[in-house]
């Protein structure tokens, strides 16, 4: 079984991810990088930007497609799981 499920055609959140994201306020594209334990430095060489772009990005409410699919296949997941939509 994947670190996401589907079932019925939702998908599910790991309890970490959603503890990070709305216990702590972090956004869901870190929670997921700390989830998984990977550093900003090794997303941002995996996506192709510098370490402070990334954090920028990370930060950001709203992520381009792209962002999302490059994002979501660094971590194994689905890029569903990064946004609130």
């Amino acid at each position: 079984m994947g670190i996401w499920t589907l079932t019925n055609d939702e998908l599910t959140l790991p309890n970490k991810v959603v503890g990070l994201h709305i216990l702590e306020g972090k956004s869901l594209l870190c929670a997921w990088r700390e989830y998984k334990g990977i550093s900003p430095d090794e997303m941002a060489e995996g996506m192709g930007m510098t370490r402070d772009e990334y954090l920028q990005t990370e930060n950001k409410k709203i992520l381009s497609s792209y962002i999302l699919k490059k994002a979501a296949d660094l971590l194994g997941t689905d890029s569903r799981l990064l946004t609130e939509d």
